[in-house]
């Protein structure tokens, strides 16, 4: 196995790795100077102890680690939430009677499991991604990737569509985005987003997701609301599942990430709390989401493997469902006053 590193000014100490992520030696110390917390300048303090404080109360002893994520780390150290995301394999598995996770460190696809075929949220970063994570993390589970009749892309981002245009190729699967965000993923190359790859990347635009449809797939219906924000046309779905029989309703965000603009930023506070209204009157007691630091799948995977009878750790319950989107909203705000702006 080869593996390198390469130093690069831009971040200092940080390593690239040629295969699998293999570890490698630090730089000298006289080489190295870590990075400094973020900086905001132009903070309103007052009203960033103000949503801090709500934020926390929110989040109680039970999401304390969300709260942790969302106000403080990821804002004052990106690095670390970019080292959390490297891309390293996480085990597919089985997480409900019908739900299965297939995804890495860095991203997460979900497949859903119908009378009629399959459901794939998302499909990863490329064409390779989506055969080495998604299609034989599939097979270990005894899918068939043939069967994915359906994607649905969550928001316009290249680490979500970049291997939809292998599935529709390859298997026939048919795409399906939001209006907003197919019209937002052609822009791509144009507004220079994310890595070069990701404009190439960029799937035909196929069928396009209304807000407040329903659409039933053998005999799973699933709801989807835009609820724009992280992307003009970010696609969230609530959807039934079991476990062993037992009903859970399931409140899948579809981008969750701090949005960069001010104005965004408003736009996700006001769709978090529509969809807050929608999980709560659906009764949703599980929280999905397309990267493992913003639903905890990481632990909560492998807690799944061990559990105890009549437990699952996605199950958080209606309350605590309520919580997480309003500590989320909060945190937005956190963000929005360290930039001295306000909601």
């Amino acid at each position: 196995m080869t593996k390198f590193c390469k130093y690069r000014s831009a971040l200092i100490g940080a390593c690239i790795f040629h295969i699998f992520g293999s570890a490698c030696a630090q730089a000298p110390d006289s080489d190295r100077v870590p990075p400094a917390p973020k900086a905001f300048p132009k903070a309103d303090a007052r009203a960033v102890t103000e949503h801090l404080a709500r934020a926390r109360q929110i989040a109680g002893k039970d999401l304390q680690a969300e709260y942790a994520h969302r106000c403080i780390l990821n804002e004052l150290y990106p690095q670390r939430t970019h080292a959390m995301q490297r891309y390293m394999l996480i085990e597919p598995a089985k997480v409900f009677d019908n739900l299965y996770f297939l995804g890495h460190h860095g991203a997460s696809a979900w497949i859903v499991k119908t009378a009629e075929g399959l459901v794939l949220f998302d499909a990863l970063d490329d064409t390779q991604q989506a055969k080495d994570v998604i299609v034989a993390g599939m097979r270990k589970l005894g899918l068939d990737p043939a069967q994915i009749k359906y994607l649905v892309i969550t928001h316009g981002h290249g680490d979500h569509f970049g291997g939809a245009t292998f599935f529709k190729n390859t298997y026939g699967t048919r795409l399906m985005a939001s209006a907003a965000d197919w019209e937002y993923m052609a822009g791509t190359k144009e507004r220079g987003l994310g890595p070069p790859q990701w404009a190439e990347l960029v799937p035909a635009r196929d069928i396009e997701i209304a807000d407040e449809q329903k659409f039933v797939v053998g005999g799973v219906t699933f709801n989807f609301y835009v609820t724009p924000g992280h992307t003009p046309g970010t696609v969230s779905t609530i959807f039934r599942t079991t476990d062993n029989g037992q009903p859970h309703m399931i409140a899948f965000y579809g981008g969750g990430g701090m949005p960069q603009t001010p104005e965004n930023k408003r736009l996700q506070i006001k769709s978090q709390g529509r969809f807050i209204e929608l999980a709560k009157s659906a009764g949703a007691d599980v929280l999905l989401a397309n990267h493992q630091t913003q639903d905890g799948s990481l632990v909560k995977l492998e807690e799944l493997r061990s559990r105890l009878p009549g437990t699952h750790p996605y199950v958080i319950g209606t309350d605590a469902m309520v919580r997480y989107f309003r500590v989320q909203q909060e945190c937005v705000r956190v963000s929005l006053a360290r930039a001295g702006d306000r909601e």
